[in-house]
């Protein structure tokens, strides 16, 4: 009994973790690419600045949202089965106002057996973008989903300084183990001089 209660409280604790890292580490990104920005055209555009201000009070407040939700127990996105493209665009827009160029293209017909895929799907996009804000210095970025019979495909594609000496952190292994979890595969790296490249492929059954 009280090794499977430390094994609980471990679990519990990588979980909140994790739940944070992707959390505060997607919001504090973007907040600093507006504010870099807004400190840039504060003379020069001073309507612009103030929208991009009010553009970064929305993502904190919907970060701290998400952090709150995250420390009670709950999933930052409950996402159900036919509600991923839905939430990656709504991302999209969060991160376009940084100033971002993101391309979204969603190929075959939308259909999940399960909310746990939408949730993996999820959160691989949001820390891919957030890495090629933060690593990458991308420019642009590239999501292709592809909805297969038996398959879900997902890449993500951007532009930035790449990375041929990959150190492995918080992010980048808590995607390795959801995506394990559900008998998926992830790859990614840097092909060519420059650009960061996730490819992630889930098996789209029913799970209990």
């Amino acid at each position: 009994m009280e090794y499977k209660e430390k094994l609980a409280i471990a679990n519990e604790r990588n979980r909140i973790s994790r739940e944070l890292h992707d959390t505060l580490g997607h919001t504090l990104t973007l907040l600093v690419t507006l504010i870099k920005s807004s400190r840039i055209n504060i003379k020069k555009d001073p309507e612009e600045t103030e929208n991009k201000l009010i553009q970064a009070a929305d993502i904190a407040s919907e970060g701290l949202k998400q952090i709150r939700t995250s420390i009670s127990g709950w999933l930052p996105e409950k996402l159900n089965s036919g509600q991923i493209t839905y939430e990656i665009r709504k991302l999209i827009e969060f991160a376009k106002d940084t100033g971002i160029d993101i391309d979204f293209s969603v190929y075959g017909k939308e259909r999940i057996n399960a909310p746990v895929y939408s949730e993996v799907l999820y959160k691989i996009c949001r820390e891919a973008i957030t890495n090629s804000l933060r690593h990458g210095k991308a420019t642009k970025i590239i999501v292709i989903l592809k909805f297969k019979q038996k398959e879900i495909q997902l890449f993500v594609n951007d532009d930035g300084i790449g990375c041929r000496n990959i150190k492995k952190g918080f992010g980048l292994i808590g995607l390795e183990e959801r995506v394990k979890d559900i008998n998926g595969t992830l790859s990614y790296g840097t092909s060519g001089n420059r650009g960061f490249n996730i490819h992630a492929k889930i098996p789209n059954k029913v799970i209990s």
